[in-house]
Parts: C-alpha cells; structure tokens; sequence
C-alpha cells in the first residue's frame, strides 16, 4: 500500500507532516487512502487536526447509521488540486471539512432520509452542516457557518451545472 504525506496540526497550533500508510483506518470506516488527495501534485496529500477529526467521527456515525459501503470520490482538495476540477475557490473540501460520495440509484425518500440523518448528526455536534444532492451521489459538509449560514442547508443540483 503506497504511503502518503499528511500534514497534521496539533492542538498547540504546531504542525507535522507525517508519512501514513494507505491502509490506516482513521475510524472503523475510513483510511487514509480513501480520504487522501491522491490525483494532487502537491506533496501533502491530507490535512489532519481538531476540526477535522470531529468532522470524521460525524461521517463515521452517519456510516454506521448507512449501513451500506460509501464509496468517497472526495474528501481532502489541494488548492491546486481544487482549482483544476473546477471546485470553489472557497470549498469545505480545502478545510477537510466536506466529502463527497457515489451511491446510484437513491429514491427520493431514501435522499430525504439521508439528509435528515445528516442534519440530525450535524445538529448534535452542534455545527451547521450542509448537504449537496448529485445525480449520483452527495456532498456533506459541517462547516456552512463558514459562509455565514445559521442553519442546515440543502442544496440540489441534480440536472444542473456542476452535476457529477
């Protein structure tokens, strides 16, 4: 399993970077591979710290409630990485704060249970949360207070531009 470059910032405001092994869970769920920004150039390939490890224990309890594998298309961006697939100049994905995620297939309830599950876990961590529905899959965020948000948002853009 290929090792990457993960910066890790301490408590202290003090930062490392470290080598990981794809392979380590950093909850039941989730390994570093799958979270990593592995198509970056960039030698960091993921950002670790307080803010973040929160955020993985809400997408580790929302996978627990899923039940089902979530295959992670994104987690971590590099600015760089960001800006070639055209992602916001200002995307959660740059804080490690947002992961998006394929499932095909997901009736309209079942994306409603998602989103109420979602809200719920965002809601009980006191964070204002955010989900994006796609035609294949969704984004989920905790951090919309970052855009002067005071509540949970949803946002679909399913048949739209940016649909993935």
């Amino acid at each position: 399993m290929a090792k990457y470059n993960v910066e890790i910032t301490w408590n202290s405001g003090a930062a490392s970077v470290v080598q990981l092994d794809g392979a380590t869970k950093l909850r039941a769920n989730f390994t570093v591979e799958e979270l990593a920004n592995t198509k970056a150039t960039d030698s960091v390939k993921l950002i670790l710290n307080a803010e973040v490890m929160e955020f993985l224990d809400m997408i580790q309890e929302f996978r627990k409630w899923f039940n089902k594998s979530m295959t992670v298309s994104s987690f971590y961006r590099t600015a760089s990485f960001n800006k070639s697939c055209g992602g916001s100049s200002n995307s959660l994905h740059l804080l490690a704060l947002a992961m998006d995620w394929y499932i095909q297939g997901h009736t309209e309830q079942q994306r409603s249970n998602v989103k109420n599950k979602w809200e719920q876990i965002c809601k009980a961590h006191g964070k204002i949360g955010g989900i994006n529905y796609y035609t294949n899959g969704y984004h989920l965020d905790c951090a919309e207070d970052k855009f002067g948000y005071k509540t949970f948002q949803t946002r679909d853009y399913r048949g739209k531009t940016g649909d993935w």
